[in-house]
């Protein structure tokens, strides 16, 4: 999915041009922190992203805890969030509550920058390139976007990525009107279920650790096998 990846000392960075606001195609992964200080990672992202024009900065890789800096960087004043990758028993509970159809890609992109104008309040212009961001999922794997119709509206919606025998559950949201009405539970079985039908072995998602979905997807079949972690000075900092 990347435009332009480089190693740098402590692991790699991935960069997209096309999306600067996309936090996720734009970041430096820590792989080996070393006898890495605090400042020292925060100096290689500075040196790294500056010359690509970004307003934000990330820093993120794989443990438990939050990574080796968590305590650090919130004292720096970066945003931090530890997540959890939570893999599927196989096992689908139920069938979907409400009904969930498949929509083209540009069918749903009205609904989804409604939501990240509405709920994650980014202004419409960067609303449309993180929604516009995800043609470079698109180019890279399988992908079929689940929504949830309740009357004439869509309630929310999923994402499903596969390639080869691994799948992957993305970007689960459900407008405020239609929570606690089986939209997201409904979604997520319904990517399950065509995940499983086109041959995937292995279905994961990621999850914030501190937030409820996870008793969610839990109740789903879903538990923890990984955890991962991100520092980030957003684009208004």
């Amino acid at each position: 999915m990347a435009q332009e990846t480089i190693t740098w000392e402590h692991g790699v960075a991935h960069f997209h041009s096309l999306y600067p606001s996309k936090y996720a195609l734009n970041y430096l992964r820590l792989d080996d922190p070393g006898t890495l200080t605090v400042d020292e990672l925060i100096a290689h992202c500075e040196a790294i992203m500056r010359p690509r024009n970004l307003g934000h900065r990330r820093v993120n890789g794989w443990g438990p805890d939050g990574g080796p800096f968590y305590e650090e960087m919130g004292e720096k004043s970066w945003n931090r969030d530890r997540l959890i990758v939570m893999a599927h028993d196989t096992e689908i509970r139920t069938r979907p509550i409400v009904d969930v159809v498949e929509l083209p890609f540009d069918e749903l992109k009205p609904a989804m920058v409604a939501f990240d104008t509405s709920e994650d309040r980014n202004p419409t212009e960067v609303a449309v390139e993180l929604v516009e961001s995800r043609t470079a999922v698109i180019e890279a794997v399988d992908t079929t976007f689940l929504a949830a119709r309740i009357g004439d509206a869509i309630g929310g919606w999923c994402e499903l990525y596969v390639r080869d025998d691994v799948a992957q559950v993305e970007n689960v949201m459900t407008f405020p009107d239609y929570r606690n009405r089986g939209v997201a539970s409904s979604v997520v079985n319904e990517a399950l279920r065509r995940a499983y039908t086109g041959g995937a072995e292995i279905v994961f998602l990621f999850a914030d650790s501190d937030d409820w979905p996870k008793e969610l997807y839990e109740k789903l079949g879903f538990t923890i096998v990984d955890h991962f972690w991100e520092y980030t000075q957003p684009n208004d900092s």
